[in-house]
């Protein structure tokens, strides 16, 4: 692979990072006001979906952190598995195609899959730079 191309991928990497990274710093900030519209539920619901709801968060959070710290190892040229971002790109369509099914009114659900697909079609185009 050229260097050009690892520039590219390393960009793409980052792209992809700080945009999950966003939206799951979105998602803890809006925990509140999710809060507010399940006062009328149940407690144990209420408790368990704001902890799904803040897990989400977190491992969004803690995707994009991954996916940039991933950038930077290719920037610096080291070897890498495929294990990680593959992993990632599989954990992140899962994310994405639950999204759109519990939430299909929600144009960020629609988001985080588009942004799954596109991040798997990084890591598949770009396998070659991975042992």
């Amino acid at each position: 692979m050229s260097p050009q191309s690892k520039v590219i991928t390393g960009k793409g990497f980052r792209f992809f990072g700080t945009v999950v990274f966003l939206l799951g710093l979105i998602h803890l900030l809006y925990t509140s006001d999710v809060a507010g519209l399940l006062k009328e539920t149940n407690s144990f619901i209420r408790i368990s979906f704001l902890y799904f709801y803040v897990a989400t968060g977190v491992s969004l959070l803690f995707c994009g952190f991954l996916l940039i710290l991933i950038a930077n190892q290719i920037k610096q040229n080291h070897n890498l598995s495929i294990l990680l971002p593959g992993s990632l790109a599989v954990y992140l369509g899962i994310l994405g195609v639950g999204a759109v099914l519990a939430m299909p009114n929600n144009p960020f659900a629609y988001l985080m899959l588009v942004i799954a697909i596109g991040f798997g079609i990084l890591v598949v185009r770009n396998r070659e730079i991975f042992n």
